[in-house]
Formats: structure tokens, C-alpha cells, sequence
């Protein structure tokens, strides 16, 4: 496995996508491809983003020697280090943390690749200055152990050379200390002499030597303030017997040698996820003696890409993956395959006269000048309107076809989405942000603008070429003056726009955190206004737009800058050329054609190379409009025997009731554990409570049924089968589903009601709404089973849009599996207990399974589940639970009754009732 010079440019999909972006381009930089999606979803990627501690186990995986570790910011980019390349964790806007690619260093430059804006070169210093620090726990005797090791003294030796001071003596003397605080002195003293040399307070050697010496012994000696604590990358923790190390968090890579991976399971666990404000902590003891595991064995002998990789894993690796370039150009031509080619006509014929336009126009003019004759003045003249017309008419045609293959390519992409959107898998769309889906939904119209941008390109680079063909034509001998000059005319712009390039993807990053700020600000306008939070409001806008107002100065400045650059870059160029064809004696009929032309050189690269920029930026765009074209699909074949009985229980008119079985199932999801180890059986037909406090684990049992959550470990069956894709498409098509989160849309009630039904969905109306008690609800809607109920269920209460909620699953009375997560939230207890003694009667041949936060609404269960912590604590019948004192589901009983009789036996309470909308004083 050897590492390529240059990181491969991999783009993040989606917003929160950098983690498996970063993890791939470090898979293809060691010549491991694996498919994007498919990686996404192994790293566990969900709305929260990717834990750091998540890429480190996957690589690892797929046949690389990963590591996770905390380093101090200095040593990082030292060869002593050895931590290159890695994984970073930075902050981007905003604060949020980032994960980008840092991939090797040459003298001052560092190359990265940035997930959202691409590879590049970037100074070290700038580069490190966004690195945060990140306090992590670690116990003494491991940072002792590893400050004496030679991951930690490599480092601090370079650090001594680059001083020109002799440290051996004390470095001799903090090894000899069993203490932690000689060796953090000793580091801190360095880092310090180092800043006061830097600054030009002191000199290196001798003068930086007695400095050294001189703190770091004021140090030992117990002295207050001898080195600022800003210096120290280990202090003192709150806990006995703990430190905290202040550093960069790392997942450093390389390949995998026979050997290498046991240092790394003692790697720090760092849960950094790239979108929680936060810095990660770390779980369990943390380590920076975990650097042992960041370089690995330099005896052992090298391992092959895939060889100690498991079958599954070989097989996905075996996966072509869908580049979206191909999907890009079978659009482009699907719908005008021949008009390509004459479309490329077109625009050479149009470069050329470009560029040989003026030696036309000047032999015309001189043409018409030269001869006495009327009619032959005439003919001249009819010749140069003829040649402009055509000119004209080439341009118009031009335009014409590339606007006409842009509005195609947009429509046939919008079409391909459209189609490609309901064949998406659930944890696709789940752990995508709705934000982020609209947004692509809102930049489609930029696929209509990337074939004008391919013709811009193809008449830059023709009227480039032709323009240097001209120069050399008449300045033979200077053709080498003018591939120079053409080389300098296509690296001078290029160059200048580099860091405009990347002062605009700034920009844009905080016009979106404004968008994002205003939008949040919108919807939470009210609770806003009702607790009085305008002024922190308003600084935060103010601190979003400062940013926003100085990244545009700086964008404007840049860009002034950049074209007196160009403009005097131009002027040398033709200086040049000119000169060395006046000094070669040429005739000087051609010396005007030769200046226009020697201007006209640089003009020519400048917007060849503004148009491959500006593909760049159409390219990232693209890359994440046609991801979801390339994603998977649900995979749903059915076997002859499933569609068999699927037709005899709709003869039969019955619900025949799915069985379910839970075998030491675990769920992982953006690198949270969920559930552990969780083994239980529900026969068909078994009505079962799940019980347990917010975060239990309760919700995620029922997504699991639902096929929204995947089993990390453990085998689920359904029916005695394996739930596969095919097995969740088939329960969901039977399953009746009551959630807070269901969707109310903005039409009548009727069609709320009746949505997802067909057939006879009308005549089953009456007996759901009945069944949920909805009929009072028309008498407060003018319109009826027709009135419009609003965006969410906006005109209605939060109760009555639970029982339109139930109403709507109750249409479905032959359901085999029936999941009830919180489904009377809003109401009184009493109607909670009705609706629910009625929902059980109605589906009482069918597999039903409730949650609740109230433990004595499932009293009447036969079996009841107490969640905790992801786990299956207890599972029993409820009246027997109830009867031991130390069962945790009576704690739960007690805790909720105890809460009730606290609060609303408090002498500030008093009781009120709402009856037809007025308020009815009570007692206190």
C-alpha cells in the first residue's frame, strides 16, 4: 500500500457528510475504493454527524493502520511526530467542529484536503492557527510513561535543535523524577523559549540555552508564574490522580503492517463529532501514550490492501462506484447526443473567427480602401457586413444550442430525481438534515448553466491556442518567448485567484450560516418574543454578519489586488514579446497585429482559467446534486412463496399477526450505542408495553421494527425470517404506526384521515373517526371532513391531531404489526385509557406494542418491557412487577406517583378547567 502524492479530491455529499468524505479520500490516497454510500452508512453517519472514534474503527476495517491520538498543536507537523497523515478535527463557521485531511508537508506548506472546498496547499502556521484544543482527561502514571518514551522526546529533542540549545542534561533530569511535573515543565519551558525567539526577544543558541535553563529550574523549584500556564500541555485535573492534555485530535493513518494494530486498541476514544458545539470528551482513560500506536512498525513487513480483510468487506470493496461525471454526460447525451458534435463545430468555428477577426477586418478595410471603383467599394463592404452577420449569426446559434442543452440536461435531472427519491433506503434520507435535501432540490437550476460553462471553457481554450498559434506565426523566432509568456499568462491568474478562491468559499459559508440564522430565527420567532430573547438574538446576528461584512471587505481587496496583478502581468508579457520582435528586425506591417494579439494573450488564459475555476465550483455542486442518483436502493425482490401467502390472507380477510425475535440485537448510530445486547421474543398476536425514563432506549426499539434503524450486532426475525429489506417493505405495507412525529398536512381532514388508504378508505371512515373520537372535532371546522386543517395540523389541537393521527392508523383494522409510541400525547388520562382499551379491541388479533411514559397506563397489558439504558432490564406481566418491592418498574410506578402528588399538592397550584373554550376557576 503505497501513499500518493497528492490526497484524491473527495467532496462531502451532504453537510454533514466531512467525516466519511475525509475517510475515503485516506482509503483512495492507499488505493482502497470503496463506495461512498456505502461508507457513509458503515461510519455511522446520522443527522448529528460521524464520531471521530467511528473512522478510526472502520479504517482499521478496511486494511489500514488508523489510530486514534491527542497530540500537542507544535509537534504535529514535526517529521519526529510522525502524524502525518491524519484525520483533523478543526472548527469551521460558526464553531462547529470539521473534520479535514491533512496529507503531507513540503518546507512551510501543508496539503489538506477540505471536504467541502477541495484539496489545496495552505501555509502552516494559518493552518494550524483554526486547530482547537481540546482538554482530555488522562490518568499520571500513563503520561508519565509515555513522556519519557521516544514518541515524546523525538519531538522535544527536534524542538531543542530548532533552539540550538543542548537539552540532554535536562531531559536526563526529568527522566530521573518519577513525578509528571519535571517533564510538563520541561516541555512548557521549550514551548515558551521558542515563542520569546520567534518574537525576537532573544536569540538562538547560548542566549536561548540560559533561558531555558534558567525557567525550567524556577519551575522545579516551585516558583508561581516562572512558565504562564498557557504554556503547559498537561496541567493538573480535577479528579486525583488525573492530568489534562490540551491538544490537536487526531486520527493518524498509514498502512497496515503485520503487527500494527494491537498499539492502536490502546488509542484514546474521541467522540468528536463534527457538528456538536462541544469539544469531544473522551470516553474511559485517555491516553497521549496512544502515540505508540500512531507509528506503526517500521520492521515488519507490509500487508496487501485486502488481504486480512473479512468476505463481506472484499465484496463491497468488489462494488463499482458510480462516478457522478458519467452520470452527468449520459444526460447531457441521452437528450442531444448529435447536437454535441455540432455544438463543438460550432464553438471552434466561433473561437477562430475570434481570433482571426482582426486580420480579416484589417484586409477588408484595407480592401475597400485601396480600390476607386463604386461597385467594388460596394462588394467590400457587402463582404465585411456578410462576415459580421455570419460572426453574429455563429454566436446566436451558439447560444441558442448550449441554452437549449442546459434547460434539457435540468429537466431530465429534475426527472431522474424525482424518480430516484421514493426508491431511496430510510437511513438515506434520515440522516440527511431537511435542509440539506431542499437545498439541493433549490440548486438543480445550476445543471442548466454547467453546459454554457463547458462552451465557455472549450472557446477560452480554442481562442487561447489560436491566439498563441498567432504570435508564433508572425514572431517565429521568439517561440519560445512565447510559450513562456503563455505559460506565465495561464500561472498568473491561477495563482492570484487561489486565495480568492478560498475568500469566497468563506464567504459563502457565512452567507449561509446567515441564511441558516435567519430561518431558525423565523421559526422560533415566538418563543423568542415570549422569553425575551431579542438582544441575544440580535448579538448573535450581529457577530454572524461582522464576520460576513469582513470576508467581503477582504473578497474585495483580494480581488483589486489580483487584477493589478493581471493587468501588470499582461503588460510585461506584451512588453516582452514586442520588444524581442523589434529587436529581431520584423517587418513593421505586422508590429500592430503582433502588440493587439500579445495583449490579447493574457486576456485569453485570464478567462480560461476563470472558467476552470468556475467548473470547479459547478463540479462540487454537482457532486452533491447527483449523490443521491448514485446512492443504493432498497433492494425489495419477493419470493414466490411470500406473495402466495400474502394473497391468501387477503382472500381470507384476516390479519395473520407477525411474530418477533430480538437475538443480542445492538443498534449503533452516529457513533451512540442505542441498544445492547437486547434478546426478547414476541409471539403473534402478544400485546406488549415498553416502559423506561427519556433516552432509554425505547423509541429506537420500535425503529428498529420500523427498518429505520439497522442492527449493528444480533439477528432480528420477523416470522421466523431474517428482516431484511424485502421482509420491512413487506410488514410495512402491514403495520399500523401512531407517533407524535407523523406528518399532518396541509389539506382537508378527510384526506389526513384517509391517506395511504385506497379502495374502500371512504366507507371505513366513519367507525375510525368514531373509534378516535373525532366527530366533536367537526363541529369546530366550518367546513367539515373538507376544511383545511393546516401545515402540521395547525388548526388543530396537539390532542386532536393525535386522534387524527390514530384515526388514520385505526383505517388500517387488518394490521399484522401495531406500533403505538406515545400515541395520546396531549390528552387526559382518562380518554388516554379509553382510546387505548379501544385500540387494543380493535386490533385484537394483531401484534400491538406500546411506549409509554405512563407506567399505570399499561397495568392492563399482558407483559410489559422496563428500558434502560438500551437494555432489557426487566420483562414480566405488570401486576407481578408491581407486587416486588424491587423490581425497577414499581420504582417507576412510585417515582411518577410521587412526582403528581409533589407538584400539584403545592400550595401555589390551584386547579382550573377549559369547558367549550372558557376557563373555569377551581380550588386551590
Amino acid at each position: 500500500m503505497k501513499r500518493a502524492f497528492l490526497v484524491p479530491e473527495v467532496l462531502q455529499a451532504s453537510l454533514m457528510d466531512c467525516g466519511p468524505a475525509a475517510l475515503k479520500a485516506v482509503l483512495q490516497g492507499f488505493g482502497v475504493d470503496v463506495h461512498y454510500e456505502w461508507l457513509r452508512d458503515r461510519c455511522q453517519t446520522d443527522v448529528d454527524g460521524t464520531s471521530i472514534d467511528a473512522l478510526a474503527a472502520l479504517g482499521q476495517e478496511l486494511g489500514l493502520a488508523t489510530a486514534e491520538v491527542v497530540v500537542p498543536h507544535d509537534s504535529f507537523l514535526l517529521p519526529e511526530a510522525d502524524c502525518l497523515p491524519a484525520i483533523v478535527v478543526k472548527r469551521g463557521a460558526g464553531g462547529a467542529l470539521h473534520f479535514v485531511v491533512v496529507w503531507r508537508r513540503l518546507g512551510p506548506f501543508v496539503q489538506i484536503l477540505d471536504p467541502g472546498s477541495g484539496r489545496r496547499w495552505v501555509r502552516s502556521a494559518r493552518f494550524m492557527e483554526d486547530m482547537p484544543h481540546f482538554p482530555i482527561p488522562i490518568s499520571i502514571e500513563r503520561w508519565r510513561r509515555w513522556a519519557s518514551s521516544a514518541d515524546s522526546l523525538g519531538p522535544l529533542r527536534a524542538k531543542l535543535r530548532a533552539l540550538r540549545a543542548d537539552g540532554e542534561a535536562l531531559i536526563a533530569r526529568a527522566d530521573a523524577d518519577p513525578g509528571w511535573r519535571p517533564f510538563a515543565a520541561l516541555d512548557a519551558a521549550v514551548r515558551m523559549v521558542a515563542r520569546l525567539v520567534r518574537g525576537g526577544a532573544i536569540a538562538r543558541g547560548g542566549e536561548a540555552q540560559r533561558v531555558l535553563h534558567g525557567v525550567f529550574e524556577r519551575a522545579l523549584a516551585g516558583e508561581a508564574g516562572a512558565i504562564p500556564k498557557g504554556f503547559f500541555w498537561a496541567t493538573e485535573g480535577k479528579a486525583p490522580g488525573k492530568l489534562l492534555v490540551h491538544g490537536a485530535v487526531i486520527v493518524h493513518v498509514g498502512p497496515r503492517r503485520r503487527g500494527a494494530g494491537e498499539a492502536s486498541s490502546e488509542a484514546a476514544r474521541a467522540p468528536a463529532s463534527p457538528t456538536a458545539a462541544p469539544p469531544p470528551s473522551y470516553r474511559g482513560s485517555a491516553a497521549p501514550e496512544a502515540a505508540r500506536g500512531v507509528a506503526p512498525d517500521r520492521t515488519a513487513p507490509r500487508a496487501t490492501a485486502t488481504a486480512a480483510l473479512p468476505a463481506p468487506v472484499r465484496r463491497e470493496l468488489e462494488l463499482p462506484t458510480p462516478s457522478p461525471s458519467r452520470l452527468f454526460f449520459w444526460m447531457l447525451r441521452a437528450d442531444a447526443g448529435g447536437a454535441l458534435a455540432l455544438v463543438g463545430v460550432a464553438l471552434a468555428a466561433s473561437a477562430a473567427i475570434a481570433a482571426i477577426d482582426v486580420v480579416v477586418l484589417r484586409g477588408l478595410f484595407d480592401a475597400v480602401r485601396s480600390v476607386t471603383v463604386a461597385y467594388q467599394r460596394a462588394l467590400g463592404l457587402l463582404a465585411l457586413v456578410a462576415f459580421a452577420a455570419g460572426g453574429l449569426a455563429l454566436e446566436i446559434f451558439v447560444a441558442h444550442a448550449v441554452s437549449r442543452l442546459g434547460r434539457a440536461l435540468e429537466v431530465r435531472f429534475r426527472a431522474a430525481f424525482l424518480e430516484k427519491l421514493p426508491r431511496l433506503e430510510d437511513r438515506y434520507l434520515r440522516s440527511r438534515p431537511t435542509s440539506d435535501m431542499t437545498a439541493r432540490g433549490h440548486a438543480m437550476h445550476l445543471m442548466r448553466e454547467a453546459p454554457a460553462l463547458f462552451a465557455r471553457i472549450a472557446r477560452a481554450a480554442l481562442s487561447f491556442a489560436a491566439t498563441l498559434l498567432g504570435v508564433v506565426w508572425l514572431y517565429p523566432g521568439g517561440a519560445w518567448l512565447s510559450l513562456v509568456a503563455a505559460a506565465v499568462a495561464l500561472a498568473a491568474p491561477y495563482l492570484a485567484r487561489r486565495p480568492l478562491v478560498e475568500s469566497l468559499m468563506r464567504l459563502r459559508t457565512h452567507a449561509a450560516s446567515l441564511e441558516r440564522f435567519y430561518l431558525d430565527a423565523l421559526l422560533g420567532v415566538v418563543p423568542i418574543r415570549v422569553h425575551g430573547a431579542e438582544r441575544a438574538v440580535r448579538r448573535e446576528h450581529e457577530a454572524l454578519l461582522v464576520e460576513w461584512a469582513r470576508t467581503g471587505r477582504l473578497v474585495h481587496a483580494q480581488s483589486t489586488a489580483m487584477q493589478a496583478a493581471q493587468g501588470i502581468a499582461s503588460t510585461a508579457v506584451a512588453v516582452a514579446i514586442v520588444g524581442g520582435y523589434v529587436a529581431s528586425g520584423g517587418p513593421a506591417a505586422a508590429l500592430l497585429l503582433l502588440v493587439f494579439w500579445s495583449l490579447r494573450l493574457p486576456a485569453a488564459a485570464q478567462e480560461l482559467v476563470a472558467a476552470l475555476l468556475g467548473w470547479k465550483n459547478v463540479r462540487n455542486a454537482s457532486v452533491r446534486l447527483f449523490a443521491p442518483l448514485a446512492a443504493p436502493e432498497m433492494d425489495l425482490p419477493r419470493a414466490p412463496a411470500e406473495d402466495v401467502v400474502d394473497a391468501a390472507r387477503a382472500a381470507q380477510g384476516a390479519a395473520c399477526a407477525a411474530s418477533i425475535d430480538l437475538r443480542g440485537v445492538s443498534v449503533k448510530a452516529g457513533g451512540h450505542t442505542l441498544l445492547s445486547d437486547v434478546s426478547l421474543s414476541v409471539p403473534a398476536g402478544a400485546h406488549v408495553a415498553i416502559v423506561g425514563a427519556s433516552g432509554a432506549g425505547k423509541s429506537s426499539l420500535l425503529s428498529l421494527l420500523l427498518g429505520w434503524l439497522r442492527a449493528s450486532g444480533g439477528e432480528v426475525l420477523v416470522d421466523g425470517r431474517p428482516f431484511d429489506d424485502a421482509a420491512v417493505e413487506r410488514l410495512r405495507r402491514a403495520t399500523a404506526w401512531v407517533d407524535p412525529a407523523i406528518q399532518l398536512w396541509n389539506r382537508t381532514l378527510l384526506e389526513n384521515i384517509t391517506f395511504g388508504h385506497a379502495g374502500d378508505a371512504l366507507a371505513r371512515v366513519p367507525l375510525s373517526m368514531s373509534q378516535a373520537e373525532l366527530t366533536g372535532v367537526l363541529e369546530s371546522l366550518p367546513d367539515g371532513l373538507q376544511a383545511a386543517i393546516g401545515e402540521g395540523g395547525a388548526r388543530l389541537s396537539g390532542g386532536q391531531g393525535q386522534r387524527v393521527r390514530l384515526a388514520r392508523a385505526l383505517m388500517k383494522g387488518d394490521a399484522r404489526l401495531v406500533l403505538l409510541d406515545e400515541p395520546f400525547r396531549g390528552l387526559e388520562r382518562e380518554r388516554r385509557r379509553e382510546l387505548l382499551a379501544r385500540a387494543r379491541e380493535h386490533w385484537g388479533r394483531s401484534t400491538l406494542v406500546l411506549v409509554s411514559h405512563d407506567v399505570m397506563d399499561t397495568l392492563g397489558f399482558d407483559r410489559v418491557l422496563v428500558v434502560e439504558g438500551g437494555r432489557v432490564v426487566e420483562d414480566g406481566a405488570p401486576r407481578e412487577l408491581m407486587d416486588d418491592p424491587r423490581s425497577r418498574y414499581r420504582a417507576l410506578a412510585e417515582a411518577d406517583a410521587r412526582a403528581r402528588d409533589e407538584v400539584w399538592s403545592k400550595e401555589r397550584f390551584r386547579s382550573a378547567t377549559m369547558e367549550g373554550g372558557r376557563l373555569i376557576q377551581g380550588a386551590a
